[in-house]
C-alpha cells in the first residue's frame, strides 16, 4: 500500500511537470507561427508591388513606342501580369483572413494554456498533499 501511495504521488507530480511544460511548448510556438505569417504577407506584398510596377512600366513602354514597334510580347505579359497579380492579391486576402482567424484562436489558446496551467498545478499539488496527508495517517 505504501509503494502504491508512493508511485502515485510520483505519477501526479510527473503529470504536473508534464502539464507545465506542454503549456509552455504552446505559449512558446505561437508567436512563431504569427512570424511565419507576417513573413508570408511582406513576402505576398513585395511581389504584388513587383508586378504592379512591371504591369504600369510595361503599359508606358507600350504607350511610348513607335508604330513600327512590336509590342506584342509586353501586351502578352501585362495579361500574364495581371493575372499573376491577381492571383497574388487573391492569395493575401486568403492569408489575411486566415491570419486574423489563428491569432483569435491562439489568443484563447494562450489564455487556456497559461490559466489552466495554473489551475491544473494547483489542483495536482493538492492532490498530492492529500495523499501524502492520507499516508502520514495510514502510517500512524
Amino acid at each position: 500500500m505504501r509503494d502504491q501511495l508512493h508511485a502515485s504521488v510520483n505519477v501526479i507530480q510527473a503529470m504536473e511537470v508534464a502539464y507545465v511544460r506542454f503549456a509552455q511548448v504552446v505559449v512558446d510556438r505561437l508567436p512563431s507561427v504569427v512570424r511565419e505569417l507576417n513573413q508570408v504577407t511582406e513576402e505576398l506584398d513585395e511581389k504584388r508591388n513587383d508586378l504592379r510596377r512591371e504591369i504600369s512600366n510595361l503599359r508606358d513602354a507600350i504607350s511610348n513606342a513607335d508604330e513600327d514597334e512590336d509590342v506584342s510580347w509586353a501586351e502578352c505579359r501585362i495579361e500574364d501580369a495581371e493575372e499573376e497579380l491577381a492571383s497574388v492579391q487573391c492569395r493575401i486576402r486568403q492569408l489575411s483572413e486566415t491570419g486574423a482567424e489563428y491569432i483569435a484562436e491562439a489568443e484563447k489558446i494562450e489564455e487556456l494554456a497559461t490559466d489552466n496551467a495554473v489551475r491544473a498545478r494547483e489542483f495536482l499539488r493538492g492532490a498530492v498533499d492529500d495523499l501524502r496527508a492520507y499516508f502520514a495517517l495510514q502510517v500512524e
